[in-house]
């Protein structure tokens, strides 16, 4: 059987095809995903084979003529004899109309070449069989694990992480924050385990060959971006409550450190309710879960409805915990819930402007914690620290802009540093002072509804934040220019 093994593309490997010479490090513009259909079955049993495969299905809106799909692949392994494509309505059907495919693992593209030109307008089903291990790294889709004390045995989980640039780890995808789309999720796993993912649990049936299998099929999310999908097969247990709007709540962590999730699960409700009120904009999923990963790489990651956090980030003991610990859970909690409206209902188009992102979640993080518990004094002692932060930082030659140019995949991780958050942050805070409360959550409602499902640039936020203070009449409102100075400039503040 004749494989794309996409490893060896690595080692300069690839199949000769005329998509292969396209070399910029951003995904062409001439195609669009509209949904995909995600179907993986993995196997946890076995600790010496720890691997997954599935298929997916995905459903492309042509933007601009081509004779070739490219789109991301990493360390998969992909049949292309069973790869289909087929075009959606129109008089004719295409099937299997692929001639040829290519890789290019210097930015993870993996090309497929067609038997004739897709014309704009026109729309696709593209199938692609996958397979891989599980990840060992802690990116992608990978294997984590804890120790039962009880029965003195070692128990897997699998799990995601996908940002910024990791779920071509995967499944074959669109892998760039602009791509959104609504996503299918169906996890096979053994039966002894819980599957998890963004939305809730639409079926679990029993599978059709394998011996105490099941398939689960989740609810099509809303559109968003592929960073922010994911899913998990666990044995944890949880701890549920529910908000006034029916929004499920649940907190998971594993049974022997369920204890240590009190904290955390009363404080969830009360920030997603916060911010309800603060944006005026309902919480647009049906459920949320919260859990804790025994390995994870990063404090915490916002996924739309399955929010992951590290263990030392989510688990609190009153008893052993110190009141630090305490008010660094209820910051990183609200962090990541005000990413359900900052950066997952309203998404930044590219990498550039992941401060729109991470200084806005850093900020009203701030606000609501204050909020919950004002004894703390949260806003004003992280504004101070943040101001600090940012004076250190932007002292060294090594300081960047706010909104920094992001010329290669490489770079987008090293964004992720204090300038994004805290003098993002900062940047926030002195809007808010200077526009006052009414225009400023005026502003974020209009920015935020405007954009909803979709893509945004930071001047984009300047327009609705300048169309509310005229309309509130606060009559500082023609500042776009020095806000994108403070942004595009390194120093600034």
């Amino acid at each position: 059987m004749k494989c794309v093994f996409l490893i060896l593309a690595a080692l300069g490997l690839s199949f000769a095809g005329e998509g292969s010479t396209y070399d910029h490090f951003r995904l062409p513009t001439a195609l669009r995903p509209q949904s995909y259909d995600v179907r993986i079955l993995t196997q946890l049993e076995n600790p010496d084979d720890f691997h997954f495969n599935g298929t997916v299905k995905i459903q492309i809106e042509v933007l601009q003529n081509t004779h070739n799909i490219t789109l991301h692949s990493k360390d998969l392994t992909i049949d292309d004899t069973e790869i289909t494509l087929s075009q959606i309505g129109g008089e004719e059907t295409t099937e299997n109309c692929i001639t040829s495919t290519a890789v290019n693992p210097t930015h993870d593209f993996y090309i497929l070449n067609t038997c004739k030109e897709l014309l704009a307008g026109q729309f696709y089903e593209l199938s692609l069989p996958f397979s891989a291990k599980l990840q060992d790294q802690l990116a992608g889709y990978y294997r984590s694990s804890y120790v039962n004390t009880v029965a003195n045995e070692t128990r897997w989980i699998s799990v995601t992480q996908f940002e910024p640039a990791a779920a071509r780890l995967a499944f074959p995808c669109f892998d760039e924050p602009g791509y959104k789309a609504s996503f299918a999720i169906t996890l096979g796993y053994h039966k002894k385990y819980t599957g998890l993912s963004n939305m809730p649990v639409n079926e679990t049936r029993p599978h059709e060959s394998i011996p105490d299998y099941v398939w689960t099929s989740f609810e099509e999310s809303l559109p968003m971006s592929t960073y922010l999908v994911a899913y998990s097969l666990n044995d944890f247990s949880h701890k549920p409550s529910t908000l006034p709007n029916g929004t499920l709540f649940r907190t998971w962590a594993r049974p022997n450190a369920i204890d240590q999730c009190d904290y955390a699960a009363e404080l969830g409700p009360k920030v997603l309710k916060y911010y309800e009120e603060l944006f005026g904009i309902k919480f647009p999923l049906p459920k949320v879960d919260q859990i804790a990963v025994p390995d994870f790489s990063a404090g915490a990651m916002e996924n739309w409805g399955l929010v992951t956090f590290a263990e030392s980030t989510l688990l609190y003991s009153p008893e052993y915990s110190s009141q630090e610990a305490k008010q660094e859970t209820a910051n990183i909690v609200a962090h990541e819930l005000a990413h359900q409206w900052f950066g997952n209902l309203v998404t930044m188009k590219w990498w550039t402007d992941l401060w729109l992102n991470e200084g806005f979640a850093t900020y009203v993080a701030s606000l609501c914690v204050e909020d919950i518990h004002p004894q703390w004094r949260t806003l004003q002692l992280e504004s101070m620290s943040n101001l600090l932060t940012i004076f250190r930082k932007d002292s060294l030659e090594s300081s960047h802009p706010i909104s920094r140019p992001i010329e290669m995949t490489s770079q987008i991780s090293e964004s992720f540093d204090e300038i994004s958050y805290q003098k993002g942050s900062s940047v926030i805070r002195m809007m808010h002072l200077f526009l006052g409360e009414e225009a400023f959550r005026t502003g974020l409602k209009s920015y935020l509804e405007k954009y909803t499902y979709k893509n945004a640039e930071q001047d984009n936020l300047w327009e609705s934040l300048t169309q509310a203070a005229h309309k509130t009449g606060s009559g500082k409102c023609s500042q776009d220019h020095s806000r994108s100075a403070r942004t595009r400039s390194v120093g600034n503040l």
